[in-house]
């Protein structure tokens, strides 16, 4: 996805053909006010077509009455006819959306297509097929029912407006892991998931890191409302935090709906500001509260160790939240005991180990969810001292 100027363009492609001459195409986006609050109930909008990105007159327009949830609207243009594959054959076509009155239109305009369609008795052709190399890169190509794109990468199958996108809440993927299988080309953002029976939810899923789907579970920073400083406990049982509000990737203190409903194995750490991260498996398929109350509880095999630690560690960096990076586990000690006590410098999820590996000296863990109060921040260094830090946390 990416954010326009009050308005996020989630996909716009030819999904079927009415016949030689007309076309239909799905347009999916969200709706933000002034002040990047997303827009709720019905919205009086026109969805027009041109062909440049500034100024000119529309080469087709029309309106709707947009149904907005959270923000979020999909519609399909030239259901009822009219719109005819001449549209895509000259050239550039770039969309726009004019909400309320016919002058209050958004910009910048979003670019559908920059290669030339043709029609064809058969359906829609977008390019004409051929190598795909340098020169054509980011040309479309339709080849015996099969949508394909040209990247640096070579010819990409692609699935627009498929079951399970994630771009309405009718329309919601079972995690950002499925979503991204099934459609691979989508950016990183807000997307509708429904992991159980419980219903669905939006979260951001990270769709490019260590192969993408990774979905938003925990967020923590420092120098705002302290939530997880001396409070272990918040990161337990099915209670969340900030869902709503705090749900993207900026800064901010977050647990959504996932950490208690999404099920996997896969953690992935990443500093919000800066490009940090650090990523293990915990060889468990269950969802994160679960993990975390089983690492609790399970006894250490090194004392000062965690109940539970990731293999396979991959990073980028050799921080995170200012503290190095020498593990990555759960429920992580820092005192002489063979089972996690909720006491001084403990923390839920660690990234730093104690001195203490050898079962002889300790010291400050690092991480998220310190237990004790004597000094530090929601996400603790080793120093018992306040740092400008943020961390996020996904589960895949």
């Amino acid at each position: 996805m990416c954010r326009v100027a009050g308005w996020m363009l989630c996909a716009l492609a030819v999904t079927s053909v009415a016949s030689a001459a007309d076309v239909q195409v799905s347009w999916s986006g969200r709706l933000l006010d002034s002040a990047g609050a997303p827009l709720n109930g019905p919205v009086t909008a026109e969805i027009r077509l041109y062909a440049v990105d500034e100024g000119g007159v529309p080469t087709y327009s029309e309106p709707f009455v947009l149904d907005a949830q959270d923000g979020f609207v999909s519609v399909v243009l030239g259901a009822g006819g009219g719109l005819g594959s001449g549209q895509f054959q000259q050239g550039p076509v770039y969309v726009a959306v004019a909400v309320g009155s016919g002058s209050n239109e958004l910009t910048p305009r979003g670019l559908i297509t920059h290669t030339p369609l043709a029609a064809s008795a058969a359906g829609l052709q977008l390019g004409v097929g051929g190598d795909c190399d340098a020169d054509n890169v980011g040309v479309m190509n339709y080849q015996s029912e099969t949508l394909q794109l040209c990247t640096a990468d070579g010819w990409r199958e692609i699935q627009l407006a498929s079951v399970g996108d994630g771009s309405t809440a009718g329309n919601a993927g079972a995690s950002c892991e499925a979503i991204h299988t099934d459609n691979p080309l989508l950016n990183s953002g807000l997307y509708w998931i429904a992991p159980d029976v419980g219903g669905e939810f939006i979260a951001y899923c990270d769709m490019t890191t260590y192969g993408g789907g990774w979905t938003l579970v925990v967020k923590a920073n420092n120098g705002d409302s302290v939530n997880f400083y001396g409070n272990h406990t918040i990161l337990s049982g099915s209670g969340t935090l900030n869902a709503t509000t705090e749900r993207d990737s900026s800064r901010g203190d977050y647990i959504g709906e996932a950490f208690s409903r999404l099920s996997g194995s896969e953690m992935l750490l990443r500093d919000c500001v800066g490009s940090n991260d650090l990523m293990g498996d915990f060889g468990a398929n269950t969802d994160l509260s679960s993990l975390i109350s089983t690492a609790k509880g399970n006894t250490l095999t090194v004392p000062g160790q965690c109940g539970l630690e990731a293999s396979g560690l991959q990073m980028s960096g050799s921080q995170l939240g200012a503290a190095t990076i020498t593990r990555l586990g759960l429920a992580c000690e820092d005192d002489n005991d063979t089972t996690w006590v909720p006491d001084d410098d403990a923390t839920v999820i660690s990234w730093r180990d104690t001195d203490g590996a050898d079962g002889t000296s300790f010291a400050h863990t690092a991480g998220i969810a310190k237990v004790g109060t004597d000094g530090g921040d929601d996400v603790q260094n080793r120093a018992n001292a306040a740092v400008d830090a943020c961390v996020m946390v996904f589960w895949r």
